[in-house]
């Protein structure tokens, strides 16, 4: 008997707040983690020499023809994470999201601004949480 996730999962993608799809939202941002987890680990177990690219579009491609992961996760979850990890294999790559915001930043002036939330991680900081750099800080420029 194949395990089947789909039957969690399907509630939280189907979550809509003023029809907007926030489910789908949060199903994407958490298969875009499953896959940087994924990523990191075949680099740290091949030394550097899989590029992530290569481990997230194999990644992508399985998720939607590996009828096991298409089984447990059900087709459309399985779609909706394949997009996500490409989607944001592809960014780390050729950082598509920054060049998009640089380029139609002409058009429309002001200056762009990374969305990238601050890396916490254990193993380099203190076990205190990112905080803002004051000099830098953007609510300073704004206000």
């Amino acid at each position: 008997m194949a395990m089947s996730l789909a039957s969690s999962i399907r509630p939280i993608t189907q979550f809509k707040v003023a029809d907007v799809p926030v489910g789908k939202a949060i199903t994407l941002s958490a298969a875009m983690g499953i896959g940087d987890v994924i990523k990191a680990v075949v680099a740290r177990f091949s030394g550097g020499k899989v590029p992530p690219i290569a481990t997230g579009a194999l990644l992508a491609w399985a998720m939607v023809n590996q009828k096991g992961l298409k089984n447990m996760l059900g087709a459309d979850i399985a779609e909706l994470s394949a997009l996500a990890i490409l989607a944001d294999t592809l960014d780390d790559q050729v950082n598509v999201r920054q060049r998009t915001s640089d380029f139609l930043s002409r058009f429309f002036g002001g200056q762009t601004i990374s969305k990238s939330p601050p890396v916490w991680h254990p193993a380099t900081n203190s076990g205190a949480m990112p905080t803002a750099a004051r000099s830098g800080d953007i609510y300073g420029r704004i206000f």
